[in-house]
């Protein structure tokens, strides 16, 4: 939940944004009437989305099984904390959970080893981009084969795609999460890829990842720096 500081002349700021454009309708899906209205939607509709945990879903008769029998070509997508599978299923979490359970926060720590929440609800934006992709490719298969079906993304998963090559190393190497460095920082092993402090205050990111290539003609600039007089570059 949002505080105050997303509010602007009683407007909710995060809510408009993710929002903006859509229709809505509230629904007591508890009563009979409330549910009925939903299956009337479902019946001509291309795609139901839902964030609602597994056993909740099931009790109120929403699961993929039930709406399927209502509309064949639904595309069913469903979004979870931790996925439809395994003992933490029906568990529900929010944004830094998920980036705790997934070593996101690890990655963000600071120069104290403390793990930092990403800011911006990262765990919740990469999911919602995985679910789109999954409703979009489930969209297409549907034209091409005539069928609807069920499609998930889990935070806990979009976030572990979204650091698969770390994780893969980890699991190749035998490397404990606690050994892996910054890939920036103090200790970055390439100093041309990496963030500085500027005199002025102000940060900086070289990105040259190929050290061989941009190493020379990045001490060509900063001599020629020296020589102008140029006090802009980094301390």
């Amino acid at each position: 939940m949002m505080g105050r500081d997303f509010e602007l002349q009683g407007v909710h700021l995060g809510f408009e944004s993710v929002n903006n454009g859509k229709r809505d309708i509230a629904l007591d899906l508890q009563k009979q009437k409330g549910k009925q209205i939903l299956y009337e939607l479902v019946e001509t509709a291309d795609v139901f989305l839902t964030n609602l945990r597994p056993k909740a879903v099931s009790k109120l008769g929403l699961d993929y099984a039930t709406l399927s029998q209502l509309n064949p070509r639904l595309i069913y997508a469903s979004s979870s904390a931790f996925g439809l599978k395994g003992p933490d299923r029906d568990a529900g979490a929010w944004d830094g959970v998920a980036q705790a359970r997934s070593g996101l926060t690890w990655y963000n720590r600071d120069q104290n080893d403390r793990p930092n929440v990403i800011p911006g609800a990262a765990a919740d934006q990469i999911t919602g981009i995985m679910i789109a992709l999954s409703i979009l490719s489930a969209l297409l298969a549907r034209e091409r084969h005539g069928i609807g079906q069920e499609v998930n993304a889990s935070m806990l998963g979009a976030l572990i795609h979204l650091y698969q090559r770390d994780y893969m190393g980890a699991s190749l190497r035998g490397a404990r999460e606690e050994q892996k460095e910054r890939e920036l920082g103090e200790r970055a092993g390439n100093p041309i890829y990496n963030t500085y402090r500027c005199k002025d205050g102000k940060w900086v990111l070289l990105g040259l990842q190929d050290s061989e290539t941009y190493w020379p003609p990045f001490c060509k600039a900063g001599s020629n720096s020296r020589r102008t007089g140029d006090s802009r570059g980094c301390g």
